[in-house]
């Protein structure tokens, strides 16, 4: 075999490979709260901080020049119009979104790292009632995450509830890890691509019907 097949070989297997190594990659999303909140995105080697964004710097002022000040432009009518149709073009579209929501649930992993709720009030039976409702409402949710999508449990998986009648203020501190294969949501992504797509057909032809 000619040395031009084995380099083109190698460059298909590469490209294979490495397609490959993108599909089953893992899409991780961690919600943290200590004090604020904070949300970061990790795929492969890649972490992006999402919220609170990096602060830019402010520019030096120049000596001798006077700052301008842009007047405000009213914001535009039809930026607004746009909001306000989202929520009835979906609506429209309801049961297609639920069953894309559904579908990604369902391919989607929730990890809870030593989440700690702290339960302290003012009163100690407004105390005992709030304790006994985060309880339940943990509870709940657990329950529903467990039956629509997939909840992992390691060593460092836990959820504590408890109560403080020393102090007066509530508290949250730990994180949760959302993720999901390349491969298992790219099917929903496309989803999402169809349904964007035929919205934007109606409503054009809806406007052309119009004029």
């Amino acid at each position: 075999m000619p040395l031009f097949a084995w380099i083109i070989i190698g460059i298909l297997s590469f490209i294979a490979l490495l397609v490959i190594i993108l599909l089953i990659a893992k899409v991780e999303l961690r919600i943290s709260y200590r004090n604020e909140l904070t949300i970061s995105a990790k795929f492969l080697f890649l972490r992006f901080k999402l919220y609170p964004e990096k602060q830019k710097k402010k520019k030096k002022k120049t000596k001798g020049k006077k700052p301008q000040v842009a007047s405000p432009k009213p914001p535009a009518k039809t930026e607004e119009k746009k909001k306000s149709d989202i929520i009835p073009k979906l609506f429209e579209y309801r049961e297609t979104v639920l069953g894309i929501v559904k579908e990604f649930a369902s391919v989607l992993h929730f990890r809870f790292l030593n989440i700690n709720i702290k339960i302290a009030t003012d009163d100690a039976a407004k105390t005992a009632i709030t304790y006994s409702l985060a309880v339940q409402g943990v509870s709940y949710l657990v329950s529903f995450l467990d039956n629509y999508s997939n909840i992992d449990v390691t060593k460092n998986s836990s959820i504590n509830v408890y109560t403080d009648f020393l102090s007066e203020e509530s508290s949250l501190d730990g994180s949760v890890l959302l993720y999901t294969r390349v491969y298992h949501a790219l099917p929903v992504l496309m989803k999402v691509v169809k349904l964007v797509t035929q919205i934007k057909l109606k409503s054009e032809d809806t406007k052309n019907g119009t004029n």
